[in-house]
């Protein structure tokens, strides 16, 4: 109970409203413990590594996998000096271990929309193309 959350999910619907259609109403939900206590209402939850938010987005989770994504181009632009670092084909594996294996992970669980789906391929393109030595644009 100590680390139990109440997380209410409520998606965002998309497209259009049908006629008649009404917003729902605020949802007045509380869960008490045996003891007396109320479990805390949060907006996102946190379940192995699986992030879910409320209205049913992924924002949060496409943040961290950006922020990771920077971390590894950063640690491969340290590790490829050009005349005693790693190569080409280690480097891939560098990326490999840090940025894909996670992204394949967390990919397989969510629900991606187009523009999310872009943002990710943009990403693993950016980390790639780093190590390969490529311009990053």
């Amino acid at each position: 109970p100590a680390k139990s959350k109440l997380l209410i999910y409520l998606p965002k619907h998309r497209g259009a409203k049908h006629k008649g259609w009404k917003p729902p109403a605020e949802r007045n939900i509380t869960l008490h413990t045996r003891d007396g206590h109320t479990f805390p209402k949060v907006d996102t939850i946190k379940v192995l590594s699986m992030i879910i938010e409320s209205r049913g987005t992924n924002t949060r989770t496409v943040h961290k996998l950006r922020t990771k994504t920077k971390n590894a181009i950063r640690l491969v632009h340290r590790v490829a000096n050009r005349h005693h670092g790693l190569k080409e084909d280690n480097l891939l594996r560098l990326v490999h271990a840090f940025v894909l294996c996670h992204f394949t992970y967390v990919a397989a669980i969510h629900k991606w929309l187009r523009a999310e789906r872009d943002k990710l391929n943009m990403l693993i393109r950016k980390v790639v193309r780093q190590a390969l030595g490529l311009s990053i644009i």
